[in-house]
């Protein structure tokens, strides 16, 4: 008899489907929300030192503008809440090129892109640690304990001596998350209740971050985000534009809608990081794996740690009798 609950080989349409494909889904910065003020952030043009002076007289005459926010006036928050990066306008060190630095609030997206241009920032500039190769020289190991160094049996007296041996370099380069909706967030206080309209994977995650960042309860946070137009990963961990567009929100005293640019998609949320591996194999005649040794040399960020997981596949394998996982980060 027919399976008539069968569906492999059937066309079955998505839930979601026919809003997205006729316009209808409403991403985050769709919603409608009344008096409602517009937030561009504006970024370091340089890569490591420190701001000596933030200029914003001319940005805060421009017409239509609210309010400019930086770190000389934006509130105190828990840099440790869990938000990804930093940049929460807290002090003027500078660790990256594209750092937030600052918030430009307006009554529209044009009037405060337009205001955003006319702030001049004086930076006391440091050398940036840029050059992957020569500090993958002095790479140091991991802070994450799981990510530590795993050695199982003698590798190193096999490696080599096997009836086929591998000794290759795997270089891969910096990609880009690039979804189709970028990282957006509309902001909305109602006394020391927040409303985040805001692209998230992972909606739990972003209301502990906000919660614990602002410090408030996190039942006084509630997150909405009813379509996601992709993300790759670069939406499951939070990252400042979302605190910023709450920060910008309560400042103001009305909601404020927050939607990075696709150029600051490059430097405002997280990457694929550049990895050199080096893989190490030999082989019994028969193809038994007799030893392996992977190593991994990541970069990460200078005020971060996130090391790309490139090694837990060989990690995990069980049909080898020895092996040795080294990861790095710079």
């Amino acid at each position: 008899m027919q399976n008539k609950n069968k569906s492999i080989g059937l066309p079955v349409d998505r839930v979601d489907g026919i809003l997205k494909v006729t316009g209808k889904a409403t991403y985050s910065t769709d919603h409608s929300v009344k008096n409602v003020a517009h937030a561009v952030i504006f970024k370091s043009t340089v890569a490591a030192g420190t701001i000596t002076n933030i200029d914003t007289s001319l940005a805060e005459k421009a017409t239509g503008v609210i309010s400019v926010i930086t770190h000389k006036n934006a509130p105190r928050l828990n840099a440790n809440g869990g938000i990804r990066g930093g940049a929460l306008l807290q002090d003027a060190a500078i660790f990256f090129n594209g750092q937030h630095i600052g918030v430009v609030v307006a009554e529209t997206f044009e009037q405060a892109r337009h205001a955003a241009r006319l702030v001049k920032v004086e930076y006391d500039k440091t050398e940036p640690k840029i050059d992957f190769k020569k500090l993958s020289q002095n790479a140091v190991l991991p802070k994450d304990k799981g990510m530590a160094d795993a050695r199982r049996g003698n590798p190193d007296g096999v490696l080599g001596h096997g009836a086929a041996n591998i000794d290759a370099v795997y270089e891969t380069p910096v990609e880009h998350h690039q979804p189709m909706e970028p990282h957006a967030t509309i902001a909305v206080w109602e006394g020391e209740h927040l409303t985040l309209y805001n692209s998230a994977q992972v909606i739990n995650g972003a209301q502990v971050a906000a919660a614990s960042t602002f410090g408030i309860k996190p039942e006084n946070v509630r997150i909405v985000s009813t379509h996601i137009g992709g993300g790759f990963g670069s939406k499951g961990g939070q990252w400042g534009n979302m605190i910023l567009a709450a920060v910008a929100a309560r400042m103001v005293n009305r909601p404020v809608k927050l939607a990075l640019t696709r150029q600051q998609m490059f430097n405002s949320v997280g990457l694929r990081q550049r990895n050199i591996q080096r893989v190490r194999l030999s082989a019994a005649a028969d193809g038994k794996i007799l030893a392996l040794a992977h190593e991994t040399t990541t970069h990460a960020a200078i005020n971060a740690e996130f090391i790309e997981p490139c090694g837990d596949i060989s990690r995990c394998s069980n049909e080898f009798n020895s092996a040795h996982l080294h990861a790095r980060a710079r």
